[in-house]
């Protein structure tokens, strides 16, 4: 896989942690970088500064649903709607700093879950039935189709980076060069006149 790698953040309840853990070992053998805090996170570890910091790193951010989670829970938990409030937060200041995918495990109903700082349900994001037999190829799809748009701001970004630093380059020894102090004679063998230089003067006399 050439170029940028994209990190995905995968979100889910405990009762999809099963179905979950295939997934981000699909992802991670597939080539991608996964982040799961029940795979990623270390021993000793502050669960709530480091999701925050995986999350900022990641370029995808799954929020997989099921029946049974949401059933169970009614998906108002409390640490799943930060996740995705600051997942929809990144994608508000920056609309190519994360992609956010609803990812359904099963025919479930993607809940009512709003943000109205942002007059955002999550009901308004396409979602990714995953559970069908073509889901996980489309879950691809999608991460190379980001993955481009990576690719493509990150070249135009050094660009506009390379153009910058010639043009602070020009500016820097424009103003070098004014600062230098004109010497009498600096000139001199640098400036000759051709033997015909007055003969569009006299043409110009005749004519008058």
């Amino acid at each position: 896989m050439a170029g940028k790698i994209p990190q995905i953040f995968i979100a889910n309840a405990i009762e999809d942690r099963l179905q979950v853990q295939e997934l981000y070992i699909k992802l991670r053998e597939a080539g991608y970088k996964p982040w799961l805090d029940k795979q990623d996170l270390l021993p000793g570890q502050n669960w709530r500064d480091e999701i925050p910091k995986a999350l900022r790193q990641s370029d995808v951010f799954l929020a997989c649903l099921s029946s049974t989670s949401i059933r169970n829970r009614g998906y108002n938990q409390k640490e799943f709607k930060m996740e995705v409030k600051m997942a929809i937060d990144m994608s508000a200041q920056s609309p190519s700093s994360v992609y956010l995918i609803p990812v359904k495990l099963d025919d479930c109903e993607i809940p009512n879950l709003k943000f109205s700082d942002y007059s955002l349900n999550l009901r308004d994001l396409k979602c990714l039935d995953y559970y069908t037999s073509n889901g996980f190829d489309e879950l691809i799809t999608a991460i190379e189709y980001i993955r481009l748009n990576l690719e493509q701001q990150f070249s135009s970004n050094r660009k506009n980076l390379y153009i910058s630093e010639i043009q602070k380059s020009e500016q820097s020894n424009l103003e070098e060069i004014q600062k230098r102090p004109l010497k009498r004679g600096s000139a001199k063998g640098k400036i000759w006149l051709s033997d015909d230089f007055d003969e569009p003067l006299e043409d110009f006399k005749e004519y008058m």
